[in-house]
């Protein structure tokens, strides 16, 4: 038996025993999450029923007692509901486990029959337990609110009145999100083959039963991303960080019934597989298609099954996928691309990077630098007035701390400017902004790589560094906030210039 082949049955073979166990474990914890809400929105309804038969308490009281019992029993009972519902799906999903223990790629019903269904029902569910979630727990403490604290206490206030907001904002997503697939029934993404193949081709289509306006193209991105919880007990934060990303721009077609879109990416050999057997450091390889249109816009996620099998071919790495979409290029700049080319006063070829050369990526970066550095102040003064200045310290820091680095490089690809020239085998970096520089000058003979470094994600946005790999083993910067091709056409043009082949 191969490595490879040995690894894969190490790896199926300890994937059921683990989702097992952690389905039942989630159906259970709703069950009694559920029963933690329902009984004590019971015990409040009968209490207050049995109060205003007595004639105890006042109509106000009554129409809070009977909100808060709704809130939280209906809140309760959704999620018992919930909870077996999870238990019955976790059950036969351990019989389908059971009849491909060596096949993770069958044990979903959409995968055996080669397509993956889009993933809006399970986002909209999400989306309305956390909403109910928060208006459970939030809106009846925002109704008892004395008039005098929002005097006396008003960053806590805030607070309070902020979170029934976010379930608000929350279950209206999973309204639209519902909406989303009455619309466009039938989503689905269609394989030629399953498994999906690392180090290898993946055909497939995507299809909905809508018919799309003629000239409608859809932005299809392909990722394989890492999902993991940071830190345990009750301080665990789960985190989303993409290993590898794609995209295309797909044309659709119709048949007067269904819209077509295929399309073909090549996966790279040394990605990651799909691995779930933890739930808290997973591999998924997620599809998003998205297109503008009238109404409500076209936006379905897909999960698939990526395994490595006798068919991978090891030589696609992801270096030889890029160093292909270099000769794709042919030298043409990207048509978006904010780079000015042109040759230097002293002969040299000049590359500049303007201010404002991102602004899609320098605006991301300043919202959410601006909310990380207001929730540092907010809760590091409130922490401060409530316990010690010491406490207040720490969310101010760290919080306040990553607020403020973003803030810089926001200002810095507004402001920044970048000149790279390429001079006698040569490479000549110089930074600018706001009176402060910095210059480098590179031999060729010392670059080891180029490569392409993911810097700031926003959700599925990536903006890419080009850095340059020295044989003293550091790095340097060569261009920050890129686009993928734009990176790509700068990587190769750099190359070239340097007489570079490598």
């Amino acid at each position: 038996m191969s490595d490879r082949s040995a690894h894969a049955g190490w790896v199926i073979m300890n994937m059921p025993a683990t989702t097992d166990t952690s389905s039942r474990t989630q159906s259970g914890c709703l069950i009694l999450f559920g029963l933690v809400f329902a009984i004590p929105g019971i015990a409040v309804g009968v209490s207050t029923i049995r109060k205003l038969i007595l004639g105890a308490i006042d109509a106000k009281q009554v129409v809070l007692g009977l909100s808060i019992a709704l809130i939280f029993a209906g809140a309760g009972i959704g999620l018992i509901v919930w909870g077996r519902f999870a238990a019955r799906i976790a059950a036969q999903n351990r019989e389908t486990m059971a009849r491909n223990p060596d096949k993770p790629w069958l044990w979903r019903d959409d995968w055996a029959q080669s397509y993956a269904r889009a993933e809006w029902k399970s986002t909209a569910g999400m989306m309305t337990v956390i909403g109910l979630g928060f208006l459970v727990l939030f809106v009846p403490m925002m109704v008892n609110l004395p008039a005098t604290l929002l005097r006396e206490h008003p960053f806590q206030t805030g607070l309070v009145f902020l979170l029934p907001v976010v379930g608000f904002l929350l279950v209206g997503q999973s309204v639209v999100a519902s909406l989303r697939a009455r619309k466009f029934k039938d989503v689905r993404l269609k394989l030629s083959s399953v498994p999906c193949v690392i180090g290898g081709k993946l055909h497939g289509t995507v299809e909905a039963d809508f018919i799309f306006p003629p000239g409608t193209t859809i932005d299809f991105t392909v990722n394989c991303v890492r999902s993991y919880v940071s830190r345990s007990g009750s301080d665990r934060t789960r985190w989303e960080r993409t290993l590898w990303q794609e995209r295309q721009t797909l044309a659709i077609a119709t048949d007067g019934r269904t819209s077509y879109a295929p399309f073909e990416i090549t996966l790279p050999y040394d990605a990651k597989e799909t691995d779930t057997r933890n739930p808290d450091d997973e591999i998924l390889w997620r599809v998003t298609a998205r297109s503008k249109l009238p109404g409500l816009d076209f936006n379905a996620i897909f999960i698939l099954p990526v395994f490595k099998t006798e068919a991978s071919d090891p030589t696609l790495t992801a270096a030889a996928i890029e160093a292909h979409d270099e000769t794709l290029l042919a030298g043409e700049r990207p048509k978006d691309s904010k780079i000015v080319k042109g040759i230097a006063p002293d002969g040299g070829l000049l590359f500049y990077f303007g201010p404002a050369r991102n602004n899609r990526a320098a605006i991301f970066a300043g919202v959410f630098g601006s909310i990380f550095l207001g929730a540092g102040l907010f809760f590091g003064f409130a922490a401060g007035q409530a316990f010690s200045w010491i406490l207040g310290l720490i969310p101010i820091t760290l919080a306040g701390g990553i607020g403020l680095f973003l803030l810089v490089f926001a200002v810095w690809l507004l402001l920044g400017t970048t000149t790279v020239e390429v001079l006698n085998r040569e490479l000549h970096i110089r930074s600018a902004c706001l009176g402060i520089s910095r210059s480098s000058v590179i031999p060729a003979s010392s670059i080891q790589d180029f490569q392409l470094y993911p810097g700031l994600q926003v959700g599925e946005q990536i903006w890419y560094d080009l850095k340059l790999k020295l044989a003293n083993g550091r790095s340097r910067t060569a261009g920050a906030g890129l686009e993928k091709t734009e990176a790509e056409w700068l990587r190769a043009e750099l190359k070239k210039a340097l007489a570079i082949l490598r």
